[in-house]
Parts: structure tokens; sequence; C-alpha cells
């Protein structure tokens, strides 16, 4: 596995999990007793401080097993301390964490999109699952998430994958709200209704 499966693999666990709460930064080759993992460092964007609050490390295997990440309480407390100590806090705490070999490799957005619409454009089944571990990429690369989350819900839909595309179409639904994007709401609301 090379950095860009690594990175693929560990946003799409993120998403699953958290949606577009959390921010995946880094993704770097991590070395232990056990053998070779890759971690993914994780964030969360605050508006209140000038840095994204460091929550922590998602961890998984050479067989993209996942083998450790954070729990909803340990994000909370992250929150918590931060807040009420923001004098004290350190951005990274892991800074060094990776080792050099594959350490970093920013993924290109404007690849990430090619290579998508060629897979869409494909329509098979495989092409459509490996979209889905591209979506998530995307999120990272934009401040207007919206179009992105719009565009897996109907890739779920194509998928068939209905309680998962109705998610992604309510998190669409609340990134158009927030920039008044009131017909492509209308559409959403649409979709969704046909989808119940």
């Amino acid at each position: 596995m090379n950095i860009s499966e690594a990175t693929k693999t560990i946003q799409l666990i993120l998403f699953d999990r958290y949606g577009t709460f959390l921010t995946l930064k880094e993704v770097g080759v991590i070395r232990k007793t056990e053998g070779k993992k890759w971690g993914g460092k994780v964030y969360l964007e605050s508006k209140v401080l000038s840095e994204p609050i460091f929550i922590g490390i998602i961890e998984i295997d050479e067989d993209k097993k996942l083998t450790g990440i954070f729990t909803k309480h340990e994000i909370i407390s992250k929150i918590v301390e931060v807040h009420n100590q923001p004098q004290d806090y350190e951005e990274d705490p892991f800074a060094d964490l990776f080792s050099e070999e594959e350490e970093k490799e920013e993924m290109d957005p404007g690849e990430i999109r090619e290579e998508l619409d060629e897979l869409v454009k494909k329509a098979d089944e495989e092409s459509l699952q490996k979209s889905r571990s591209l979506y998530p990429l995307l999120l990272n690369h934009t401040d207007n998430k919206g179009p992105i989350l719009h565009e897996m819900g109907l890739l779920e839909i194509a998928l068939k994958n209905n309680d998962l595309a109705l998610e992604y179409l309510e998190a669409a639904a609340i990134e158009y709200a927030n920039v008044a994007q009131v017909e492509l709401i209308f559409k959403i609301a649409d979709r969704v209704e046909s989808l119940i």
C-alpha cells in the first residue's frame, strides 16, 4: 500500500464515522514493533482559535484494517480542554510521529477530480465503488462542501445505499443552507422525498 491508498482508506473511515465534522490533514508511515502501519493526523477546525485543534491519530495496517482510533468521548474531552486552556494548547503533540519514508505526498484536487469524473462516466459497479473512496478527499480541498456531499449522496443512490445517501444529502442541504443556495436545497428535498 502506498500513501495515496492509505490516505483514501483513512479518509473513508473518518468520513463514515464522523462525516465532515473532522478533517484529515497528514498521512504517513508509522514504525512500530509489530510492523509498518499508516497513520493519519485528524483535526477539528475552530472558529475561536487561530489554529485547528489536533484531535488524534487514526492507524491502519498494510491490509487497510483499522488498528487505532480515538473515541467520541476523547474528541469532546480534547475540545473542552483546548477551550478551557487555549494559551497552553499545542497544535500537534505528535509532530514527529511519521517516519521519513513516504512521509508526505499531497494529493492534487484537480487529479482527484479527473479520476472521479472518469470513474463516474464508466458507471459500472467497480468504478462507482472506487469513486466512493475518492470523494471524501475532495472535502479537504474546498470551503463549499455542499456540491461534493450532494454528489456523494447521488453516488450512494446509484449504489442502492439509500440510508447513507440520505445522510449525505442532509449534510449537503445544511451546507447549501449556510450559503443560501435555496434552489439546490429544493432539489435535495425532492430527491429525499423520492427516496423515502
